[in-house]
């Protein structure tokens, strides 16, 4: 189980699910590896992705925590930041509308 931000992804075919949809958004996409902490049967790793969306160059950084199982990862978690991401890629206004419209209906 790969559990990316609010998505799960099952199994290999996940994985490559994840990895298409990526690959789809970021044509030279690419993810270096920071850091990298292990204990017992979990692995940190800090990572940084990289890619270009329509002329725009945005670089994302990112955690994932991967506990392994039988020598194989069996679940992950992984967390970026997603508005920083938005804002790279110029969505700077539907963010500002969709935070009025969250303003006003919790009023």
């Amino acid at each position: 189980m790969d559990h990316v931000n609010s998505l799960e992804f099952r199994g290999q075919e996940g994985i490559a699910k994840s990895v298409a949809i990526h690959a789809a958004v970021f044509p030279d996409l690419r993810i270096d590896v920071d850091d990298q902490v292990s204990e017992a049967d979990r692995v940190v790793s800090r990572w940084t992705l990289s890619g270009t969306h329509k002329c725009r160059r945005v670089t994302l950084p990112g955690i994932t925590i991967s506990r392994f199982q039988d020598g194989r990862i069996a679940e992950d978690w992984t967390v970026s930041d997603n508005l920083a991401l938005l804002q790279q890629l110029g969505l700077r206004r539907g963010l500002a509308l969709g935070a009025r419209f969250l303003a006003g209906r919790l009023r």
